[in-house]
């Protein structure tokens, strides 16, 4: 379309710094200059084309689309990266709750609800209110 992706690189690109300052050692977190890009799924492939193809090939990008590809994940990759491409189906899967849950020391997982639960909820909700609304109101 109207290049939207292409001017977000573009202030990705005059943002970097070639002489940034080492990263010292962490005290909290992972230090890192990157630009954290979260993606829904169906653009994630389209982001790393554009990326290839008004970027050059010294823009270090990190691209995570699933939780096996999050594990594969050095700190030294997270923390010398331009860009991190993450997509948005990893941060809403059981596995990647769980792993959170685990990691943070919590006993019970995170449920992780559908747009299709969500939505049959609202509707079962809207359902009951009209039926009341047809009963009870005079």
């Amino acid at each position: 379309g109207y290049g939207k992706t292409a001017a977000v690189l573009a202030l990705i690109a005059l943002t970097r710094s070639a002489s940034a300052a080492p990263l010292g050692k962490p005290t909290k977190g992972i230090p890192s200059q990157a630009t954290l890009v979260m993606l829904p799924p169906n653009l994630f492939d389209q982001w790393q084309k554009e990326i290839q193809k008004f970027l050059s090939d010294d823009f270090k990008v990190v691209a995570i689309t699933h939780l096996t590809a999050l594990k594969n994940v050095t700190v030294q990759q997270l923390r010398t990266a331009d860009i991190v491409l993450v997509s948005l189906r990893l941060l809403v899967s059981k596995k990647y709750q769980e792993a959170l849950d685990q990691a943070a020391c919590n006993e019970a997982v995170s449920e992780v609800v559908s747009r299709e639960s969500q939505y049959a909820d609202a509707l079962k909700k809207w359902k009951a209110k009209e039926t009341r609304k047809r009963h009870f109101d005079f």
